[in-house]
């Protein structure tokens, strides 16, 4: 037999269309068992033909056998089936913990060892893969060799079509298609997130449109604003906008009106959520009608925690150090503001008051 590739337990990506809907780390377990069992049958058969005697009958018996019952444990071949055994093969698979029988005219295939409690599964689920090649000599090249990477074989292939998928994800973004190469400097972190904002963004009836720009700041280091407003609407005053800085940072900006009315939510609220409302300075100093800075158009009065803050308009919303996984909060926190936008009905009023 051909000696079997070297694979460590990390390694093993087994791609989508194997699984067969089974849960993936149970069957990524029961491969590494199928890995180990496949170098014991080796090791303890009399010699290197019985070694590949017994794994052909493993083979053949777990083509034509199916699962005892639910537990997936037992092997068992249809009542009256015979199959023939050979006695090098009754000899050596019980060393390596296999228990062959034949009760009330069924043969069946167990193992009796609790190390290896996936082996049975993992032996079914490997065969019929090895099955499902070309043809059963190069299945059992797989097979009898104990080359486990035909079950994986296709992840690397699976995990680059998804690269190129995201990638013409990430071109359909605000960044890839309308700022070219402008941002190369950011992280695959950063740019999953703006993936999966737009998309939720989109889901929920917002855009970008051609709201984008690029423009130096003071100290000549230049950003990229995405700006998400209402979908089709003559009203395009933003709803939403990423900051992209050229030190590969995010910000997300929202705008909310009435804070104190959802002062209960935000007090609950995750940290990170909280943190947008709950800051020092960002004072209101609004004197005489007269804005505490340009383009300050109100006070944001609210109270949390018992501690009542006067912020400038521009002041609350601000959220850093983005990550797809606290992508829910940032939604849920909308929704709680703004509940029409979760049920497709026309929000067009925009925000402008706070822009």
């Amino acid at each position: 037999m051909n000696q079997s590739i070297e694979i460590k337990y990390d390694n093993i990506t087994i791609a989508d269309k194997y699984l067969n809907g089974y849960d993936y780390d149970r069957v990524k377990n029961a491969i590494w068992s199928i890995h180990h069992m496949v170098e014991k049958i080796k090791k303890n058969s009399t010699h290197l033909q019985w070694g590949y005697n017994n794994l052909h009958f493993l083979y053949e018996f777990s083509q034509r056998a199916s699962f005892k019952d639910d537990e997936m444990t037992v092997l068992v071949l249809p009542l009256g089936e015979t199959f023939n055994t050979l006695s090098t093969t009754k000899k050596d698979l019980p060393k390596c913990g296999f228990n062959l029988s034949n009760k009330n005219n069924q043969f069946a295939l167990s193992y009796k060892h609790s190390d290896f409690s996936d082996v049975i599964f993992g032996l079914k689920f490997f065969v019929d893969v090895c099955t499902k090649h070309a043809s059963e000599k190069y299945a059992e090249t797989f097979f009898n060799s104990g080359d486990i990477s035909i079950v994986f074989k296709d992840a690397d292939i699976q995990k680059k079509e998804k690269a190129i998928q995201d990638e013409k994800d990430y071109a359909n973004t605000t960044v890839g298609a309308l700022s070219g190469n402008r941002f190369p400097f950011l992280s695959d972190a950063n740019k999953a997130f703006i993936i999966a904002f737009d998309k939720k963004m989109n889901d929920c009836g917002y855009n970008y449109g051609s709201n984008t720009s690029w423009m130096p700041t003071a100290g000549g280091q230049g950003k990229g604003v995405i700006v998400y407003a209402k979908s089709g609407a003559k009203n395009r005053s933003p709803f939403a906008r990423v900051h992209i800085y050229e030190n590969d940072t995010l910000m997300l900006r929202m705008y909310f009106k009435d804070i104190d009315k959802h002062r209960t939510y935000i007090e609950n609220a995750p940290q990170h959520i909280k943190n947008a409302f709950v800051f020092e300075g960002g004072n209101c100093n609004k004197v005489d009608g007269v804005g505490c800075v340009q383009g300050c158009k109100s006070m944001k009065l609210y109270t949390i925690n018992g501690t009542k803050y006067v912020k400038c308009c521009h002041a609350p919303g601000h959220f850093y150090h983005l990550s797809v996984e606290q992508l829910s909060d940032y939604m849920a926190l909308l929704a709680e503001f703004y509940p029409k936008m979760f049920q497709n009905e026309p929000n067009n009023k925009g925000n402008s008051d706070e822009i």
